[in-house]
């Protein structure tokens, strides 16, 4: 599961919920991406924002956040020179690998 917590202004927290299942200790890594759906420029479909590495013991479950300022929200748009957050619906993705996907979340940038 994905949540986040995200406030005007603030940066937005993603956090998601990870178990081995497993019966045997083992790691993961952890992707985070952004599409922004409502961006006025083409780009990529999603563009990676972070990663972080997880050990788990056999049957235990971890919690791990991202941070993502509003760099990380930003895009360059070389003809307004230099980075912008545009408003509207983005989402959150997160994955194991770039196209296994453990989870979304969308929300609205005002």
């Amino acid at each position: 599961m994905v949540t986040f917590h995200m406030t005007p202004g603030a940066p937005v927290t993603v956090s998601v919920t990870v178990k081995n299942t497993g019966d045997q200790a083992g790691k993961d890594v952890i992707h985070i991406y952004i599409s922004d759906t409502a961006f006025s420029l083409p780009n990529l479909p999603k563009e990676f924002k972070g990663f972080t590495n997880v050990t788990l013991e056999p049957s235990e479950t971890r919690t791990v956040s991202f941070t993502l300022d509003e760099r990380a929200l930003s895009f360059n748009i070389p003809e307004k020179k230099g980075w912008v957050a545009e408003p509207g619906e983005s989402e959150v993705l997160v994955s194991g690998l770039w196209r296994d996907s453990r989870g979304k979340a969308v929300f609205m940038l005002v």
